[in-house]
C-alpha cells in the first residue's frame, strides 16, 4: 500500500537529496561524520526535509502546510552545511546544489 505522502514528486526528489547526502559526506574526514560535526549535521538534515513531509501528511491541510515549513528549513540548513564543507575544502558535487535548489523552488 502507498501512503499519500508516497505519491508526491517531492519525495523521490527528497530521498535522492538524502542519497546524495549521505554519498557526499560519506568521503569527507571521519570527524565530520560523528555526533555534531558537519556530515552529521548535513546527514541529520537532509533526513529531516523527508521526514517532516511524511509527518506531516497524516494530518491536516494546515498542519501539513506547518511541516512543508519546517522542511524547508532544514533544506536550506542541508545547503549551508554543503557550503561550509566546500570553503572547508571537502568534495561537494556540483549537482546537490541543483537537486536543493529544485526542491525549493517547488
Amino acid at each position: 500500500m502507498q501512503l499519500g505522502y508516497e505519491k508526491l514528486d517531492v519525495t523521490k526528489l527528497v530521498r535522492d537529496l538524502v542519497t546524495n547526502t549521505y554519498s557526499i559526506t560519506g568521503k569527507w574526514p571521519m570527524q565530520e561524520l560523528g555526533y555534531g560535526g558537519l556530515g552529521h549535521q548535513a546527514r541529520r538534515s537532509s533526513v529531516s526535509v523527508s521526514l517532516n513531509i511524511a509527518e506531516g501528511s497524516a494530518g491536516t491541510n494546515p498542519d501539513f502546510a506547518r511541516f512543508v515549513r519546517i522542511s524547508i528549513r532544514s533544506l536550506l540548513e542541508t545547503k549551508e552545511c554543503m557550503l561550509i564543507g566546500e570553503s572547508l575544502g571537502y568534495e561537494v558535487h556540483k549537482d546537490i546544489d541543483q537537486k536543493i535548489s529544485t526542491l525549493y523552488s517547488n
